[in-house]
């Protein structure tokens, strides 16, 4: 079936993401094909954005077409600074391993991704696709204003998006005490 949205088709859309990876019979992970870089001083990174989406009839005790997608701004394994490359491959498990066999799909299994967009909805798999396609269409914008996303809060501790890349740079060295400091600074 052929889709449009906006200037992009099914046809043009399918190198936005080049990696499709189905975790989970109900799960599938779309990660783009385009290496992004963000660069300031005292923070670079290069980073991917994996879109996801969720059936929820798994999920549910009754029947439904709910779908629940995220699209997640996920740093590239070789960003990551040296401890935190070898915590990630020691999360990952796998004997033999090296920062290369690593995947964005990694970093986002081991809660190192920030959530830019998320919906849910009551919807056919026709709609689906043409969601997915809405967000490539819309992925560059998305990037332009990545800062505001990951502004935002990550989880109800009150970590933010850019917590968890300095996390991931080594500019936060002990998680726990950062994280606890942050919420009973939010709670004030």
């Amino acid at each position: 079936m052929e889709y449009t949205y906006g200037n992009v088709t099914t046809k043009t859309a399918t190198h936005k993401f080049t990696d499709v990876f189905n975790t989970t019979v109900d799960e599938e992970k779309y990660v783009t094909s385009k290496l992004y870089t963000h660069s300031e001083p005292g923070l670079s990174f290069k980073y991917r954005y994996v879109y996801e989406e969720v059936y929820m009839a798994a999920y549910e005790n009754k029947p439904t077409n709910v779908v629940c997608t995220e699209l997640h701004l996920v740093l590239e394994p070789k960003s990551f600074c040296k401890e935190r490359r070898q915590k990630l491959l020691d999360d990952v498990g796998c004997e033999g391993l090296t920062i290369d066999d690593l995947t964005v799909i990694d970093v986002m299994d081991n809660s190192m991704a920030g959530c830019v967009l998320m919906a849910r909805m009551d919807t056919t798999e026709d709609k689906v696709e043409e969601v997915r396609l809405a967000v490539a269409n819309v992925l560059d914008c998305v990037d332009g204003l990545r800062g505001m996303y990951i502004d935002q809060y990550q989880n109800r501790v009150g970590t933010t998006g850019w917590d968890l890349i300095k996390e991931a740079k080594g500019k936060i060295k002990d998680a726990l005490r950062y994280t606890m400091n942050q919420w009973k600074k939010n709670q004030k």
